[in-house]
C-alpha cells in the first residue's frame, strides 16, 4: 500500500511541476517515465499483472490531471488580456508592423 501511495504523489508532483515550468511535449516523456518507474517499482513489489496495470494507468491519468490543474493555474496569472504588442493605434491604423522589427 506504502509503494501505491508514493507512486501516486510522486506522478502528482511530477505532473505539477510539468505544468508550470515545462510546455506540452515535455508531458510525453514524463508519462513514459513513470508508466516505466512504475512498472519496474510494482514488479519488485510482487503485486500482479493485472494490479500493477491497473495501478499504473491511475499514475499516468494522476499526472495528466495535475498537469491541467498546473497549466490552468499558470495560464490565470498570466492574466494576458493585459499584454499590448505594439502600443496604440493611430487614427488610420498600423500597417506593415512586422516590418519594424527587422
Amino acid at each position: 500500500m506504502t509503494v501505491i501511495l508514493i507512486l501516486l504523489l510522486a506522478s502528482a508532483a511530477l505532473g505539477l511541476l510539468t505544468g508550470l515550468f515545462y510546455r506540452v511535449w515535455a508531458i510525453g516523456a514524463v508519462s513514459v517515465l513513470i508508466a516505466v518507474l512504475s512498472a519496474l517499482a510494482l514488479h519488485l513489489a510482487s503485486f500482479g499483472f493485472s494490479l500493477s496495470v491497473a495501478i499504473s494507468v491511475l499514475c499516468l491519468v494522476v499526472c495528466q490531471l495535475a498537469y491541467v490543474l498546473a497549466s490552468l493555474g499558470s495560464l490565470k496569472r498570466a492574466n494576458l488580456s493585459q499584454d499590448e504588442i505594439d502600443g496604440s493605434a493611430g487614427r488610420e491604423g498600423e500597417e506593415n508592423v512586422d516590418d519594424e522589427n527587422r
